[in-house]
Formats: C-alpha cells, structure tokens, sequence
C-alpha cells in the first residue's frame, strides 16, 4: 500500500470517527466506510485487512440502523482499533 493509498484510509477512518454522532453525516460516514473497505480489499498484503474490514462492517452496521445492540462507546472503540491497526500499516 503506498503512502497516497494510506493516507486515504486514515482520512476516511478519521471522517467516520469525527462525524458518525452526527445525523446528517450518516450517508457520507457510510461513503467512508465503504472506500475504506474498497482500499483494503485492494490491499492484500495487509495482514490486518480482514480484521478492520469486520470491524468496519460492524461500524456500518450501526450507521444503518440494522445493530441496535453497540453504543457510541462500542463504535468509539471500534475505530479506535481500526485507527491503531491502520497506523501500523
């Protein structure tokens, strides 16, 4: 994955993570999600990819509504790991 690639990737993760509380950024978080999980299916020399395309589904999961069960907290987490994970890369 070259630095452009990367760079794309964290500035998705940081959209979601700044904007998925927000109502109306719901559809653009989605957006995000989905170039995110584009990038890493792209990527498969990326031994987390699997892992943070999971978490991701579960990030997209609650944005859509069909995850009743997380909390913001939970989503918090969740991209926090994606974020470390990403870093590492």
């Amino acid at each position: 994955m070259d630095q452009s690639t990367k760079d794309t990737l964290v500035f998705c993760i940081d959209f979601i993570e700044n904007n998925f509380r927000e109502h109306s950024q719901i559809s653009m978080c989605l957006v995000w999600t989905k170039q995110a999980k584009d990038i890493l299916e792209k990527a498969p020399e990326v031994s987390s990819a699997g892992f943070i395309m999971n978490e991701l589904s579960s990030v997209e999961k609650y944005l859509t509504g069909s995850d009743t069960s997380s909390t913001t907290q939970d989503i918090i987490s969740k991209l926090d790991m994606v974020k470390t994970l990403v870093n590492d890369i």
